[in-house]
């Protein structure tokens, strides 16, 4: 799931990198039909879909170093304009406290970088989408 998330922008990527994880052997088309369900909730989502199209400049997977030099990669970092930064990281498990400690962490680090985090966004991928929020 992460994988497939990585390579997911907006929306309108949604097919093409599905098929491409499905043309390569990766994933089988029940898990191909799987996917598009969870992540076409993700990215239909009233409170999430404006994080998924080209409104916004967004990085997935990209690695963010403390003052510390402690590496930390969040699943998703949208960026609303040169300060304001939400961040959304992905949970395929039970949730857990450690999660939102995870996101505080992010945090931590991208304030360090003079970056306002607007929101931090914790999403639980199982059957249906459950979504935490929080500044």
């Amino acid at each position: 799931f992460h994988q497939i998330m990585e390579g997911i922008n907006s929306k309108k990527e949604v097919s093409p990198v599905l098929n491409r994880f499905y043309q390569s052997g990766l994933i089988g088309l029940k898990a191909m039909n799987k996917y598009e369900e969870e992540i076409l909730q993700i990215v239909n989502h009233p409170d999430l879909k404006k994080y998924y199209n080209d409104d916004f400049v967004s990085f997935n997977e990209r690695e963010i170093i403390s003052k510390k030099g402690v590496i930390l990669v969040p699943d998703r970092l949208v960026f609303l304009n040169d300060k304001d930064v939400v961040i959304i990281d992905y949970k395929t498990g039970k949730e857990n406290n450690s999660h939102k400690i995870q996101l505080n962490k992010y945090k931590s680090v991208l304030e360090e970088m003079n970056f306002k985090v607007a929101e931090k966004i914790l999403i639980y991928v199982n059957e249906k989408i459950k979504i935490f929020k929080s500044k």
